[in-house]
């Protein structure tokens, strides 16, 4: 996740370089994608508020909340409420870490095709993931349905949705 601001795209655009490898890579990336192309979850949009709130106040906070916004083409994925049964899946199932479960949830039930991270686990994690599901289809653990109350009909939609999405999945190791 991560916003720039315009002077920084204009240095990109007038140096090649803002200064920043990571933020090159991005902001690179960011000028090749069709309108509408990018998005991020709420929930690593209110993580970097966290941040930037702790680090640098409120104030600091609402600007780069708003310059995310202003950001062309972009759009938040919605945390649904399937993407807990969702996440404690990838959990139970693959051994991936509770925050990137979930990140991984909404992503899969938003059918997003492409992940571009700089989080190595997180990557691996995925990677490893849409392997095991080309091989062996995706299964909610029957205890998550449970748990959750989904009917076997719910839980064969989200599981078809969830093989769907992650067979068109890729993962893009953005520099850290």
């Amino acid at each position: 996740m991560f916003a720039a601001s315009p002077q920084k795209i204009r240095q990109y655009q007038e140096t090649g370089s803002c200064g920043k490898k990571s933020l090159d890579y991005a902001i690179g990336l960011l000028l090749n994608l069709e309108r509408g192309g990018y998005s991020t979850s709420e929930i690593a949009l209110l993580e970097t508020v966290s941040v930037a709130s702790r680090i640098g106040g409120p104030s600091k906070a609402e600007t780069l909340l708003e310059s995310v916004m202003m950001q062309e083409g972009f759009r938040i994925l919605e945390t649904r409420a399937l993407a807990y049964p969702l996440s404690f899946a990838f959990v139970l199932t693959y051994q991936l870490e509770a925050r990137d479960s979930l990140h991984l949830a909404v992503a899969a039930l938003a059918g997003v095709t492409a992940i571009i991270t700089s989080d190595r686990n997180f990557a691996d994690g995925t990677e490893s993931i849409t392997k095991q599901v080309a091989l062996r289809a995706f299964q909610l653990p029957r205890y998550v349905s449970a748990i959750y109350g989904l009917s076997d009909r719910e839980a064969t939609l989200i599981e078809e949705k969830v093989a769907r999405s992650l067979s068109l999945l890729s993962v893009e190791k953005a520099p850290g």
